[in-house]
């Protein structure tokens, strides 16, 4: 077997991921960054995300994300076994109605 037959490898850096493949002939790594609106595709593809997964997701803190959802403007939750999930669909909603309060905002102010 040849390193040309072996799967990338990906590993996790500051808040990006680098893609790391090695080539047979010249025994050399090669690396590419993954950017956010990559990584935006790739998590848009799941069905459900865990709070940290949509807080990373939407660039928001998780603090932030309880304070909404104290104001009731966060996105519907859903328990599966002990976890909390948010749904693909809730999430599009919730992205869908932050549209909306920032569209009425500027009307108003």
């Amino acid at each position: 077997m040849t390193t040309k037959d072996l799967p990338a490898r990906i590993t996790r850096g500051n808040r990006k991921q680098t893609v790391q493949s090695a080539t047979s002939e010249e025994e050399t790594s090669v690396s590419r960054t993954v950017d956010q609106s990559t990584r935006m595709r790739m998590g848009s593809q799941k069905h459900s995300f865990s709070i940290k997964e949509f807080c990373e997701l939407h660039t928001i803190s998780r603090s932030f994300f309880y304070l909404l959802r104290e104001k009731g403007e966060a996105p519907r939750l859903m328990k599966v076994g002990r976890r909390t999930l948010i749904s693909a669909e809730a999430a599009a909603e919730w992205r869908k109605s932050m549209e909306h309060i920032t569209v009425t905002k500027q009307r108003i102010g």
